[in-house]
C-alpha cells in the first residue's frame, strides 16, 4: 500500500470494506451509518433496527474498528457486535444493551476456534490482504454475528445475551 493521508487511507478501507461485505450486510437488513467523521477516524458501523423476535425494539449494530500504521505499512481491524437503544430512544424494557467482539462471540461463546486467539485483529499489508481478511471476518460475522444479534442463534448453554 502506498504512503497515503490518513483519511485516504480509511476511505480506501471503507470502500475495499463495502465491495466485500456491503452486499451481504444489505441483503440482511444492515446499512453504513452515514458519518464520514468516524470513518476518517476509522470507525465504519453498519446499523440495523431490530423489528422481530427477543430484541424487537433494539439497534443491530456491526462495528469495525480500523488501523493503519503507514510507518510500518500494515493495517488491522476488529469487529465488534452490539445491541443497543436505537437512537433517540431508551432501551425497551426488559431489554439488556450488549456489546461483544466477533472473535470473542465465535471462539469464546460458540467455542468455534478458527482464529489464534480471542481477542483478534485482522491485519493486512497491502489492498489483496485487506480485501482476504475482510473476506474472512464478514463470513463470520454473517454466519455468526448477525443471527446472534437477531437472537437466532445462541451458544450452546447460553441464554441470550
Amino acid at each position: 500500500m502506498t504512503p497515503m493521508d490518513r483519511e485516504s487511507l480509511q476511505e480506501e478501507f471503507r470502500r475495499v470494506l463495502l465491495t466485500v461485505v456491503g452486499q451481504a450486510y444489505s441483503a440482511a437488513g444492515y446499512a453504513l451509518d452515514e458519518r464520514p467523521t468516524q470513518w476518517a477516524g476509522g470507525l465504519f458501523r453498519f446499523l440495523k433496527p431490530l423489528t422481530a423476535g427477543a430484541f424487537a425494539g433494539l439497534l443491530g449494530v456491526i462495528e469495525y474498528q480500523h488501523l493503519y500504521y503507514p510507518e510500518d505499512g500494515f493495517g488491522r481491524f476488529r469487529i465488534t457486535l452490539a445491541r443497543t437503544a436505537q437512537p433517540g430512544q431508551a432501551v425497551p424494557p426488559g431489554q439488556q444493551p450488549t456489546r461483544r467482539l466477533l472473535s470473542v462471540l465465535v471462539g469464546g461463546d460458540f467455542g468455534v476456534r478458527l482464529l489464534p486467539e480471542l481477542e483478534y485483529w485482522w491485519s493486512y499489508a497491502g489492498v489483496p490482504e485487506m480485501g482476504e481478511a475482510l473476506a474472512e471476518s464478514g463470513r463470520l460475522a454473517v454466519g455468526y454475528g448477525i443471527p446472534w444479534l437477531a437472537g437466532d442463534l445462541l451458544p450452546p448453554g447460553v441464554g441470550s445475551r
